[in-house]
């Protein structure tokens, strides 16, 4: 009997642990399917910069990206497919959908305002060939429409 609660507390401070590292955006989720699938790591000055290498890949993979409040940023897509498709959706803190970026809609600006994590989905449909998602701050006059 011992054992199993020390089992389940086990079990609940690790789920615990991956909800705060998902949220801090340290822990991806991936529900994807691939032949070959190799992303870069989002250290030192890659730190504003998702890139990845695939091929027949489906799903989706999410994370959570912090940004400090009160900010711009111009999100930048930019894709290298010999097949398929991929996009990426970015999500607000309530999980509402903010903008899909596409290689039709390459680029957006969003405000930040008061939220500090957004939840960006890249969404692949029998998709082989290369993605970049970069994201900076940026001051544009006021008159600019933000989404």
């Amino acid at each position: 009997m011992r054992e199993l609660l020390m089992l389940g507390a086990i079990i609940a401070v690790a789920f615990c642990l991956g909800y705060v590292l998902y949220q801090n955006g340290f822990l991806v989720i991936n529900a994807k399917s691939a032949q070959l699938y190799m992303e870069s790591p989002r250290f030192g000055k890659k730190r504003n910069c998702i890139q990845a290498k695939f091929s027949a890949c489906n799903g989706v993979i999410k994370r959570v990206i912090r940004l400090p409040q009160g900010e711009k940023y111009r999100f930048v897509f930019s894709t290298d497919l010999t097949r398929g498709r991929v996009c990426i959706e970015i999500y607000g803190s309530k999980k509402e959908g903010i903008v899909t970026l596409s290689p039709e809609q390459p680029s957006a600006l969003v405000s930040t305002g008061t939220r500090a994590t957004y939840s960006v989905a890249v969404k692949f449909a029998k998709a082989t060939g290369e993605y970049k998602l970069v994201w900076d701050a940026v001051s544009y006059p006021p008159e600019t429409p933000v989404l």
